[in-house]
């Protein structure tokens, strides 16, 4: 089984390198569909972190986190 953590702007990683020992990936979410005003927004920390992966050698893959605004 592999491990592979989620991370956006609600998570905090000081140590990239210890990241790259303990998992197998990393899932970033990219951006998201505002509830309130329907707005697409890109996550504050998603070019940081892609950055980060890149650099670390972390393989890593995207979602978009979307909600209806209409029934």
């Amino acid at each position: 089984m592999r491990k592979v953590i989620d991370l956006s702007k609600y998570n905090t990683v000081t140590d990239w390198s210890k990241v790259k020992t303990v998992v197998d990936g990393v899932f970033l979410r990219a951006g998201y569909r505002g509830y309130g005003s329907g707005k697409i927004v890109e996550d504050p920390r998603f070019a940081e972190y892609a950055r980060a992966c890149k650099s670390h050698g972390i393989p890593f893959g995207l979602y978009f986190m979307s909600q209806a605004i209409t029934a």
